[in-house]
């Protein structure tokens, strides 16, 4: 099922969805723990404990989300397609996304929280929605200004409303990069939503900040299977 992404963004995700290249008790890794495990003191060498729970050791579809997340993503949702049917002056629509892997990255898989089409049926975009609890009663400016740890960063105070970008030393920046990859389709459209504001920012998929992480990658997947197979006996 799996073939090359990167194919033309209007043909479609080209990453082919995950199932039964999925096998229980394969290792793979979910794009949401890629940054986890690089940043990890496995990595960095402070550490000689394998992160073990940053591994998906069966089908990552078994994994669920937080109940909030799951409340406040469908109406995100909802409030995001408004917002680009007006930005575009025409009709979207939003699939959602099953999993994702590729050949290249066979330890690797990526679920977006939908693609994005126009009317004729081309991707345009994937969508990423976050939902922070800790904010949730916040407007997305007052998050950026209060706390330093949070994922956007403000671009141009003075506009209304307020321009942000992700952090590349995010996280979600490392998890949108992941599923760009593994879909072929580059750009994400990334939504904080709060229940007093929702910010939208585009992130374009970076090459040279995922040949990095990739490489990264497989050297921890190689010391990881290596390791393993030593405690095993």
């Amino acid at each position: 099922m799996s073939h090359s992404a990167m194919q033309n963004q209007d043909s479609g995700p080209s990453g082919a969805e995950a199932s039964s290249s999925l096998r229980t008790g394969q290792i793979m890794i979910s794009a949401t723990q890629v940054h986890k495990i690089l940043n990890s003191g496995f990595m960095k060498g402070k550490s000689s404990t394998i992160p073990h729970s940053y591994i998906i050791t069966d089908k990552p579809n078994q994994i669920k989300p937080l109940e909030w997340g799951n409340i406040m993503e469908a109406k995100a949702r909802m409030k995001y397609q408004e917002w680009k049917m007006n930005s575009r002056g025409q009709n979207v629509s939003i699939s959602m996304s099953g999993l994702y892997d590729d050949p290249k990255w066979p330890w690797l898989c990526a679920k977006t929280d939908g693609m994005v089409m126009d009317d004729s049926g081309n991707f345009l975009c994937c969508l990423e929605v976050k939902c922070p609890y800790k904010h949730r009663h916040k407007r997305v400016v007052d998050a950026c200004r209060e706390d330093r740890r949070f994922c956007l960063e403000i671009l141009d105070p003075d506009t209304q409303p307020p321009k942000y970008q992700l952090k590349k030393s995010h996280e979600y920046f490392t998890q949108v990069q992941a599923q760009m990859a593994l879909t072929g389709i580059h750009e994400v459209d990334f939504v904080v939503y709060t229940l007093k504001d929702m910010a939208i920012t585009n992130v374009k998929f970076d090459s040279e900040h995922w040949e990095e992480t990739v490489a990264k990658l497989q050297t921890f997947i190689e010391i990881y299977t290596f390791k393993r197979s030593e405690e095993e006996f």
